[in-house]
């Protein structure tokens, strides 16, 4: 009996180490990072004057802003059924809006916030690669040579794909932690 002890408490001992190895070898920071160099080169691959990535918050359904070109420490909080990114995060389906100063909405509220006025807009959902639907959103903001059209949909839909992946690892990190400390304090409860 007291051998199969011994060995429950090396497996405990062993795993409890895995999980702070993958815990502290690529962070939520690390994630957040890689976000920050998407936001900063996607205006750029599609000429566009800014781009923001919008999530749900888990179990509020909230939509937010996580990062956006200019927006520093504005969050953005766009209602589900009465703005763009709403509809697109609700439907599924991407859209390319190159007439938006031209119509009311959500947008028009934004711009008195921020102070900047969307002109066209590329919005896409970011599609959840375990089934769970939309997660999130890419919109880029005001071409900076045209109106957005077809290839331009295309390039930000790829780029939302890559993206979709980044949003599952942070979640799947999160869930690591959260195995992780739970098991410390079970191994600390047990005084191992």
């Amino acid at each position: 009996m007291e051998k199969q002890s011994d060995l429950v408490l090396q497996r405990l001992q062993n795993l409890r180490h895995r999980l702070d190895q993958v815990r502290y070898a690529w962070t939520v920071d690390d994630y957040w990072a890689l976000l920050e160099l998407y936001v900063d080169i996607l205006p750029v691959i599609v000429p566009a004057e800014r781009c923001t990535i919008f999530i749900i918050e888990i179990g509020t359904e909230t939509i937010c802003s996580v990062l956006g070109t200019g927006l520093q420490k504005i969050r953005i909080q766009p209602p589900k059924h009465e703005s763009i990114v709403g509809q697109v995060m609700s439907s599924g389906q991407a859209v390319i809006v190159n007439h938006v100063d031209s119509a009311s909405g959500y947008h028009a509220e934004i711009a008195e916030q921020t102070g900047f006025v969307t002109q066209n807009l590329i919005c896409v959902p970011i599609n959840s690669l375990t089934g769970h639907g939309v997660t999130g959103a890419i919109e880029v903001l005001n071409h900076r040579e045209r109106d957005f059209q077809a290839d331009d949909l295309a390039q930000v839909t790829r780029i939302a794909r890559h993206l979709s992946i980044l949003v599952e690892s942070i979640i799947l990190n999160r869930e690591i932690i959260r195995i992780s400390s739970q098991l410390n304090r079970e191994v600390e409860r047990y005084g191992l």
